[in-house]
């Protein structure tokens, strides 16, 4: 079951200090998978961290809401976390809290994402079982 997601950054707040580096990015989209298509809610924010020649590590925490083809409102909570070395390294480790009964299984399931570029300010996240 993929869920992919579109992600539109809104800026970037940075802090550089000896041999460290943080960034936050706040963010806004939507999303489609297979129960149905929505949009991210406010306050999605992607927190980055490198630490001298160390891996870019990353956690991004943001909540999708959905329509069904039937029209039932449904929530996904994602955490999406990873640690890149290389701009090849695209693998992340997401985990999802959902509201909507018949995808509780992904609460449980091992899941994988990638993370790629889509333009200057867009992402595409694709989440799926592992």
């Amino acid at each position: 079951m993929e869920i992919t997601v579109e992600v539109v950054l809104d800026g970037i707040s940075r802090m550089e200090g000896a041999g460290v580096l943080v960034q936050q990015i706040p963010f806004h989209g939507t999303f489609t998978c297979k129960a149905g298509s929505g949009v991210i809610l406010p306050g999605g924010v992607d927190t980055q961290v490198k630490r001298g020649e160390g891996p870019l590590e990353l956690s991004a925490r943001y909540i999708l809401e959905g329509t069904t083809a039937e029209g039932e409102t449904f929530h996904f909570y994602v955490e999406n976390n990873g640690s890149f070395q290389s701009p090849e390294d695209n693998k992340t480790r997401p985990t999802i809290l959902t509201d909507y009964e018949p995808l509780k299984y992904l609460e449980t399931a091992e899941l994988t994402g990638t993370v790629e570029s889509n333009g200057e300010k867009v992402v595409l996240i694709k989440i799926d079982r592992t």
